[in-house]
């Protein structure tokens, strides 16, 4: 038989083990909740967006204009709009498309600054009732509170990460890729590398930054499979810059440019060709990046850095 004073200890216990479980949960829950609204009005201006574009797709259709109502639909029932597609492009569908991502941008930098309060606030209140939890003996339970708290740390620093994309910032870091045969690389027209044979390749520690001019300057001199992938990874591991075909346009072979404005890079109409995957290492690190080329023995691919291109990490 437990004594009587066993089993009130026991049941004294359960209660303020019950209770810190449920302050942790009530914690969690209202986290979660407050996440949730700060997601809203990015969510909310995407609907909007939807809703003029069948908007304009009726409006294109009432004016007899098959092309753009199905352009209007498309883009109605896709992702979101990518600013290089649009470029400078005329028209009702492109200036709706403009002016969302221009409202989108703000509002995510809203909602980026929000949650990044929100996570440390968040993390204080953990801290605390890990402290509380320690102070009362409850080991186990302040454990899993520390897990917590750590993983909402890892979180709020891929939130500082994320929200400095898209600014003018600059990283310090490395391209690493795979060439065949050779290539060199050149930011705003400097040469920064160059890779002298097939194989791995890693530059020097290199600054890059939203809105340089990055040319890739490629031969394949043995006839052979013609393969290029590169992408760029911050020094401290918390930016990865990808390159896929879609981001590079190709300088027509034999041109001696290898930096051009804006202008420039926006009237060039071939986009680089994306090959079929190549041999594996050359980047030890998650990236989107894909293999590419042109048609020639030589390829000259040039793009400007867009913050869609950089991912921030957790490492």
């Amino acid at each position: 038989m437990v004594p009587l004073a066993l089993a009130w200890a026991a049941v004294v216990t359960g209660r303020a083990d019950g209770q810190a479980e449920r302050e942790l949960e009530g914690l969690r829950f209202k986290f979660e909740v407050e996440c949730e609204n700060l997601h809203k009005p990015v969510e909310t201006l995407r609907q909007q967006y939807r809703a003029r574009l069948r908007q304009l797709e009726g409006e294109y259709a009432a004016a007899g204009d098959l092309g753009k109502a199905l352009a209007a639909r498309e883009a109605a029932a896709g992702e979101d709009p990518d600013p290089r597609s649009i470029g400078v492009r005329p028209g009702k569908l492109a200036d709706v498309q403009r002016l969302y991502l221009r409202q989108k941008a703000e509002r995510v930098r809203r909602e980026q600054a929000g949650l990044v309060a929100l996570h440390r606030s968040y993390k204080a209140r953990l801290e605390d009732l890990q402290s509380k939890l320690t102070r009362a003996g409850k080991i186990d339970l302040a454990l899993e509170v520390k897990g917590e708290v750590e993983r909402v740390a890892a979180d709020t620093l891929l939130l500082v990460r994320q929200s400095k994309v898209g600014r003018v910032f600059a990283i310090t870091g490395r391209f690493y890729s795979y060439v065949d045969d050779s290539a060199s690389f050149y930011i705003n027209g400097d040469r920064v590398h160059h890779h002298r044979s097939w194989g791995k390749s890693r530059s020097r520690p290199v600054e890059l930054q939203v809105g340089d001019c990055v040319v890739f300057s490629m031969h394949n001199s043995g006839g052979g499979p013609k393969h290029f992938r590169t992408a760029f990874m911050s020094e401290d591991g918390g930016y990865v810059v990808s390159f896929r075909a879609n981001d590079l346009k190709v300088i027509p072979d034999g041109s001696k440019q290898r930096v051009l404005t804006r202008g420039e890079f926006d009237r060039l109409e071939g986009v680089a060709v994306k090959r079929e995957e190549g041999p594996g290492g050359g980047i030890p690190f998650e990236h989107r990046s894909e293999f590419v080329w042109e048609h020639g023995d030589n390829a000259i691919l040039a793009t400007f850095i867009t913050p869609e291109m950089v991912t921030a990490t957790r490492r």
